[in-house]
């Protein structure tokens, strides 16, 4: 009898630790501290970022991901590239990371990579406290389509973002 519990408890279990998670999204956000080339390839690793190309070490885990998002407010560059940027807010648990990171990187870099691609290099010249990391520039229109399916406009309302999410889906539908 005791057997019969435990089988029906384990897969109860898991149901009920997963039913909890945020859904997966179609876009992999991440923002990457700079770190001393000294750590080591376990903790960090190399890569080329910014124009003109920079070789910067990066950690390897990052400091906030899409899972920390809560909403995004897209807008135009204002370096003539014919890029966008977007402002990320972000929930109370990533806005603490936030601070953490940029008190301890101070005066180094974060860099934002969208779908394993690193968008542009952030300079850390004071702590940010406010939840909200900003890409001045180098995303493309076709990125923030895509994180703008998944995530929020801030100042939207829930069902203005739904609507808008929903129109988005059956435009894609009828393009396929």
């Amino acid at each position: 009898m005791n057997r019969f519990w435990v089988l029906l408890l384990v897969p109860l279990a898991s149901l009920a630790l997963t039913a909890g998670a945020k859904k997966s999204t179609a876009v992999t956000i991440s923002f990457h501290c700079e770190t001393n080339a000294k750590d080591g390839d376990v903790f960090s690793t190399q890569m080329t970022v910014g124009n003109p190309p920079r070789q910067l070490h990066l950690e390897k885990l990052p400091t906030i991901t899409e899972r920390e998002v809560k909403a995004i407010y897209p807008f135009p560059a204002q370096d003539n590239s014919g890029t966008m940027g977007a402002y990320f807010m972000v929930d109370n648990h990533g806005k603490n990371l936030i601070h953490a990171a940029t008190t301890q990187h101070r005066n180094s870099y974060l860099v934002p990579v969208i779908n394993g691609r690193p968008v542009s290099l952030l300079y850390i010249g004071k702590p940010i406290s406010d939840g909200i990391l900003t890409i001045p520039t180098g995303l493309t229109p076709q990125e923030i389509a895509l994180i703008a399916q998944n995530f929020p406009i801030y100042g939207e309302t829930s069902s203005e973002t739904k609507s808008r999410q929903a129109v988005t889906k059956k435009s894609k539908a009828k393009a396929e």
